[in-house]
């Protein structure tokens, strides 16, 4: 019997990029408030959460004003992406009285993030070594 995605007894991988993220702003002097949630439930199963959905509830209540989304667990711009931040969230934090929202774009096909793929695979198989690729 499946129990539903992402069971996991320590962090879970959003959870450790959002410490890392919350690391570097810090480290360049940004102290912006970071905020975790999950998108994309399926079905009647147990699903990670927060739900994106009540964080933007939660969010707008507290009198936040503008909101920036990053699709964390994301590395390009695809329908569900696009469709769930712009058509469902964006208008639902709009309701929520945040005034100003924006979606950051993936990584897509920026060439500084294919040139990083490229030279971790390149390590990875032995062809290159660190700091070439």
């Amino acid at each position: 019997m499946r129990r539903g995605p992402l069971r996991s007894k320590g962090p879970t991988g959003g959870v450790r990029v959002l410490a890392a993220l919350s690391q570097r702003l810090r480290s360049r002097g940004h102290h912006h408030r970071l905020r975790l949630s999950y998108q994309s439930r399926l079905g009647g199963e147990a699903w990670t959460g927060p739900d994106t959905g009540a964080v933007l509830r939660e969010l707008g209540g507290s009198g936040v004003r503008q909101l920036a989304i990053v699709p964390l667990g994301f590395v390009c711009d695809h329908l569900e992406t696009l469709y769930e931040i712009d058509r469902l969230y964006v208008p639902a934090a709009e309701a929520a009285g945040i005034t100003h929202v924006v979606r950051v774009p993936s990584l897509n096909v920026r060439a500084s993030f294919i040139d990083a793929l490229a030279g971790l695979v390149g390590r990875r198989l032995g062809l290159c070594r660190d700091g070439e690729g």
